[in-house]
């Protein structure tokens, strides 16, 4: 017979390899970060959203998957893209589009990869608005464009679980033949303002003068008075014939 020892070292190993091989085959556990969520799917059925924290379950390995998406804002850049505006011309936009995740479940159910849907979406939803405005009107309010586009873009998101937070225009690219036109409309309006403040002032100065004359016709002396101080600047002596007050004669300093 084996002594006594020998059955317990026996029990003890058989114990340890039977609970290792429970906790491998039939443990499961995962920790969710913050900012993030988990899908949990059992037998390839979805069974509930895991929040942030550590979650255990007891199921064979296999049959556990996990799928993992992160809540936090991230951006899309459409560049290139070529757009017909309402009066014909032809330009190229880059957008940038600033998004979340709102929906996990409906996010993992739209597609395989919901940026994919999220990228055409919203590609469609910017040419049609920028087909809908004139190229000098696009340019002169483009906030309202990006409002406009978010807006039309922000309904197709929120169908496959996506929230939009910025849709807008970083740059419009012209072709060379219309950069060197806006270029010529540009300096014309500069032109165009630099003489109408040109004839303001001129206006002014002309105004000026004719208020000036009607005062000096009312009030003969006023001239005299700025003879009086025009001599005075010059430095120069000054003898007042004090019966006859009409002139004044310079006396040139030595």
């Amino acid at each position: 017979m084996f002594p006594l020892e020998y059955f317990i070292i026996i029990s003890i190993l058989a114990t340890y390899f039977s609970v290792k091989y429970f906790y491998k085959n039939f443990y499961y556990e995962e920790v969710i970060p913050e900012g993030y969520e988990g899908l949990l799917f059992i037998k390839g059925n979805y069974i509930e959203t895991l929040k942030p924290g550590l979650h255990k379950f007891y199921q064979k390995n296999k049959y556990v998957k996990i799928y993992r998406f992160s809540l936090k804002s991230s951006t899309l850049s459409i560049n290139g893209q070529e757009v017909l505006t309402k009066d014909l011309v032809n330009i190229k936009l880059n957008v940038l589009v600033i998004y979340r995740i709102s929906d996990t479940l409906k996010a993992y159910s739209s597609a395989e990869v919901p940026t994919t849907l999220l990228y055409n979406a919203v590609q469609l939803k910017v040419r049609e608005v920028i087909a809908g405005e004139d190229m000098d009107d696009m340019l002169s309010t483009i906030k309202d464009i990006n409002e406009k586009m978010l807006a039309e873009s922000r309904k197709e998101a929120e169908k496959f679980g996506i929230e939009l937070e910025t849709v807008s225009i970083k740059d419009v690219m012209l072709s060379g033949e219309l950069k060197n036109a806006y270029s010529k409309i540009v300096t014309a309006r500069k032109e165009a303002q630099a003489l109408q403040e040109k004839t303001k002032g001129e206006t002014a100065a002309l105004r000026n003068l004719v208020n000036a004359s009607k005062l000096i016709d009312e009030n003969p002396n006023i001239m005299k008075l700025r003879k009086l101080e025009v001599l005075k600047e010059s430095g120069n002596t000054l003898i007042v014939n004090i019966d006859e007050p009409k002139e004044f004669i310079p006396v040139k300093k030595d």
